[in-house]
């Protein structure tokens, strides 16, 4: 066995098994083939093209596949997203003392969990029913006065699954979530546990800024593997943006002006990298 044939082989190892046995020799020999000759290891093209190949079938991004089949594959796994992102927050709120709404947060987490699962068996009008409950819900949870800090953030989440209710079945692609979920709910972690621990904003707003600055990088560069994650990803931000422009006003009855800049970075990046997303999800589907 020489030594190019032996870098081939271990740039194959990075498919599954079972694609290795049923094409592995077949694509060794064709490399082999198409090699220039007297080279001893693969060009950087080729590792690179059989490493992003890899990625995109074990991220079962390959086939044929619809515009609108990709929409439908974001639009739920971002309305998931979505209805997961409020848990944590809520969670807490049923098991502090000091809220007044307590059984009414509990009764928001079990909705929302029960909206997720809804959603990822396909139901989605009872699940967008589910998500508008809790929402209508949020007002009570800490008490005096007007709240809806989830409201205006699962307003998104509602749009999203009746858009899906109305155009037929969607296609089962659970692996972009493993992807996805770390993608918007890593970023959120220091809110988490600000608002859990009390440990403030000056504690956790550094890390929350490199997160959220990481993952629209991470978002983009999946795009090469599975452009449906970079949209289901804008699709989530969409919620955020909705949370940051409107909760001022909503929420705490003030008129806050111009947003500051580092917000609509966090907004317009994931925003942007979803519109790329959708017109290389176009390209992809003519191929």
């Amino acid at each position: 066995m020489t030594s190019l044939e032996r870098s081939y082989g271990r740039l194959l190892r990075l498919y599954p098994a079972e694609y290795r046995r049923a094409r592995g020799a077949e694509m060794l020999d064709v490399l082999l083939s198409a090699a220039e000759p007297g080279r001893s290891r693969p060009a950087l093209r080729e590792q690179w093209a059989l490493a992003v190949g890899a990625l995109r079938i074990r991220a079962r991004a390959v086939g044929r596949r619809t515009t609108w089949g990709s929409w439908q594959i974001a639009l739920r796994a971002a309305a998931l997203t979505l209805l997961l992102g409020c848990v944590p927050y809520l969670g807490r709120d049923a098991f502090d003392s000091t809220v007044s709404g307590r059984p009414l947060a509990a009764a928001m987490v079990a909705l929302l969990v029960t909206a997720a699962v809804l959603a990822w068996r396909g139901r989605f009008l009872l699940a967008a029913l589910a998500t508008a409950l809790a929402a209508g819900l949020d007002a009570e949870v800490i008490g005096a006065g007007r709240n809806w800090r989830f409201a205006v953030y699962l307003l998104p989440a509602v749009a999203f699954l009746i858009a899906l209710a109305r155009r037929g079945p969607v296609p089962a692609r659970p692996t972009l979530l493993a992807v996805l979920l770390p993608l918007v709910l890593l970023p959120q972690v220091p809110g988490y546990l600000a608002y859990w621990t009390l440990a403030g904003s000056a504690v956790t707003f550094p890390l929350a800024t490199v997160l959220f600055l990481a993952a629209p990088a991470v978002a983009v560069a999946w795009s090469i593997v599975d452009e449906r994650v970079t949209l289901a990803y804008g699709l989530h931000h969409l919620g955020l943006f909705v949370f940051i422009v409107t909760a001022p006003r909503v929420v705490y009855g003030f008129d806050p002006g111009p947003l500051p800049l580092w917000e609509l970075t966090w907004v317009t990046f994931p925003i942007v990298a979803a519109g790329l997303a959708a017109v290389l999800a176009t390209r992809r589907a003519r191929v």
